[in-house]
């Protein structure tokens, strides 16, 4: 099958990790298909956030990015001339869906050229997405919807809530194949940390935006019985104002709390592997690769309930909680009362988990089955 050329386009992609999420997903999938397709990615030449250009890439032309086919496109004439070269009957994989020059610009090419396209919101048709200004998303997907650029084109969701959110905004006869994301790797043997009851360290791992809800967390903190609590916080500043915002909860914490900036995704799971548990109040993920790779990293979570893993603490891999103040206390206070053997439970069940939900020969198999439904 390696004739069959699978195109991954989206503004970001690594060296720059920044962008969060997405990279993530894309490069899981590029390593979990590259034995099957000829798999490319065309991506911006130019950094998230700071709009700097890359410096350790080559530009407008296709190189390499470890064993991934990558152009780093500088302009849209450079993504026209990356189209351009592509084998006949490639497949478009579109991530992201309010992107002009990577979602709308190489859809209308695709479009003129006859190309299959496969389209993944990644999260951005969630109800917490699309608050974020309501009206222009709103006023820009009626647009995509009357221009007809999407007809015939197949959805990728991963996970039920996201078809549903495509057939609320795309309308109910879209073609929409329901396939997870492709998670991190387990590591082999996790790293020893110890646990001491009335003691809790833990991680947020995130992009520090709104969405993700730190601020939730920061102030719950302040509450009495939590002095014993200590947090870490690692991911890129998206928002600004809000980290602002977090700042100022941050300096009445008695220096509980730490920054540690960005880690690379190569060392998220080793991170994770040093804290109790990541916490994650998150107003909505469709996938949330942190919590899957605290699974992989043998760790519990203490998440909201807006995420697909509402399950874990059935399955005593951590919490799953409503956005209500008293019970991610109750959580936290429960948490502080283990001892290593409590802890070590826990671990155990993450990593059970993790190995319960995924199947990587069986996402392979779906994933080839989602693009070469295309020629059918």
């Amino acid at each position: 099958m390696k004739d069959h050329c699978i195109v991954f386009l989206y503004d970001h992609f690594f060296p720059d990790y920044s962008a969060g999420g997405p990279v993530t997903s894309l490069n899981n999938l590029s390593r979990l298909l590259n034995d099957t397709f000829d798999v490319r990615i065309v991506t911006s030449a130019y950094a998230y956030k700071t709009g700097e250009r890359l410096s350790a890439v080559t530009i407008d032309e296709w190189t390499k990015w470890l064993t991934i086919k990558v152009w780093y496109a500088s302009n849209n004439e450079s993504i026209k001339r990356a189209m351009d070269t592509l084998p006949k009957g490639s497949i478009l994989y579109l991530n992201g869906i309010f992107s002009l020059s990577y979602f709308l610009y190489p859809l209308r090419l695709a479009k003129r050229k006859g190309l299959s396209v496969v389209v993944s919101p990644r999260g951005m048709l969630q109800a917490g997405a699309i608050r974020s200004k309501a009206l222009k998303k709103q006023v820009y997907l009626k647009f995509i919807k009357l221009t007809g650029l999407l007809k015939h084109s197949r959805w990728h969701a991963t996970d039920e809530q996201e078809r549903r959110d495509i057939h609320q905004f795309m309308g109910d006869n879209s073609a929409v194949s329901v396939v997870a994301n492709v998670p991190s790797y387990s590591i082999l043997q996790a790293s020893s940390v110890l646990k001491i009851k009335g003691e809790l360290r833990l991680i947020y791992l995130s992009v520090i935006a709104e969405k993700k809800n730190l601020l939730f967390v920061l102030e719950l903190l302040g509450s009495p019985g939590m002095e014993s609590v200590q947090l870490d916080i690692a991911g890129p500043i998206k928002d600004e104002g809000y980290w602002e915002s977090c700042k100022k909860v941050v300096a009445k914490l008695s220096g509980r709390v730490r920054y540690l900036g960005k880690i690379d995704p190569q060392n998220v799971i080793d991170t994770l592997s040093a804290y109790h548990a990541l916490v994650l109040p998150t107003h909505g993920e469709n996938f949330g690769h942190a919590i899957v790779e605290s699974f992989a990293a043998s760790r519990p979570v203490i998440i909201s309930d807006k995420t697909p893993w509402t399950d874990v603490e059935v399955s005593g891999a951590g919490f799953s909680l409503p956005l209500e103040e008293s019970k991610w206390l109750n959580a936290f206070q429960e948490m502080l009362t283990w001892e290593e053997s409590d802890f070590k439970i826990a671990c155990s069940s993450a990593l059970n988990y993790y190995h319960h939900k995924f199947d990587f020969e069986k996402l392979k198999s779906d994933y080839i089955k989602l693009f070469l439904s295309q020629e059918s």
